[in-house]
């Protein structure tokens, strides 16, 4: 999934729905740390942070 790390950290996204099996979170690296925390604790999703310019 590919998502703008505004996007981290909201309560619900009424158009996520769950994924179930091992998935990957590309987004930007100037997210906080505690945003990805929710993500990290999920064995099945690992996340992977670019620059942006």
């Amino acid at each position: 999934m590919l998502a703008d790390t505004d996007k981290l950290g909201r309560a619900r996204q009424r158009h996520w729905t769950p994924i179930e099996r091992e998935w990957r979170l590309i987004t930007g690296s100037t997210a906080d740390e505690a945003a990805f925390a929710p993500f990290y604790a999920l064995k099945q999703i690992t996340v992977e942070t670019v620059d942006v310019a």
